[in-house]
């Protein structure tokens, strides 16, 4: 996510002053030792990955 919260892309999307908040929020998260980004998708998932033995295919 990072690469993309710097990019002119995401200034597009979200104007300048939030898409650095965004970056800033990802460097602190990877610098914290985050493994996942804090979107609500990788925040699901991270959740079905920690108890992925307790599921049953």
């Amino acid at each position: 996510m990072i690469p993309f919260f710097e990019s002119p892309r995401a200034v597009q999307y979200f104007g300048e002053e939030k898409a650095k908040e965004l970056a800033a929020l990802a460097h602190k998260i990877k610098a914290d030792g985050g493994k996942w980004c804090f979107c609500d998708a990788c925040a699901a998932g991270s959740k079905l990955l920690e108890n992925a033995e307790s599921f049953s295919l």
